[in-house]
């Protein structure tokens, strides 16, 4: 994880028993990919790298404005920040942090949300489900049967990640687990299934901050 913080596009790091580490990392074009992943292989103790690249990406119509840039550096890390601290800094009126935040908002350029580790919840336990599809059945369909099953014990997901699908999943106990991973084995294209309890999570913001940063020309 010390040598993987010293990757710049690399932002999320996640760790679990079995040796998996799960990452997410920015990149600009294919060959900008193909160079972060031959970095990650070149770490002495990586045996295998999965993947998982978004099928589309949503463009908005517009790009941030300068303003756009000094409010987001401004709410970064510091998102309960109100409007007319921020307007004081900035030098303008709330009313136009108030707009320009909406609008930031409604094109998708920024997003608010409650972070919650569930890792230090006393009652839960964490782990990452693993399912191995069998050749020729599609990934997505799978994912969807098991979204429909395990909804509300399903934390986030990461699949498809090849030749797999990834949950982060939440449990009470060792044999809920256990139960969970024999139901999946059981559904139709399903190859395997195992699980990998999760220890901790790194957030590395660096290449953000920095990207913010030169773009509010701060």
């Amino acid at each position: 994880i010390g040598e993987l913080e010293k990757i710049p596009e690399i932002f999320f790091v996640t760790s679990s028993m079995n040796g998996i580490l799960t990452l997410m990392f920015y990149y600009e074009s294919t060959k900008d990919l193909e160079i972060v992943i031959e970095k990650i292989g070149m770490l002495e103790p990586v045996s295998r790298i999965g993947t998982s690249i978004p099928r589309s990406h949503s463009i908005a119509d517009e790009l941030p404005s300068q303003l756009d840039w000094k409010i987001i550096h401004s709410l970064n890390h510091n998102a309960r920040k109100k409007n007319h601290k921020i307007a004081e800094e900035l030098g303008v009126s709330t009313k136009t942090i108030k707009r320009r935040i909406d609008r930031l908002l409604k094109l998708g350029l920024v997003s608010f949300t409650i972070d919650v580790d569930l890792s230090k919840a006393k009652e839960h336990m964490i782990y990452l489900l693993i399912v191995d599809i069998d050749a020729g059945v599609r990934k997505e369909a799978i994912r969807g049967m098991i979204r429909e099953r395990f909804d509300e014990k399903i934390w986030s997901t990461e699949g498809p990640i090849q030749p797999s699908v990834v949950f982060f999943m939440h449990a009470e106990t060792l044999s809920e687990i256990g139960r969970y991973v024999e139901e999946v084995k059981g559904i139709s294209g399903v190859r395997d299934a195992h699980a990998a309890l999760f220890t901790s999570h790194f957030r590395f913001t660096g290449m953000l901050d920095d990207r913010i940063k030169s773009e509010a020309n701060m």
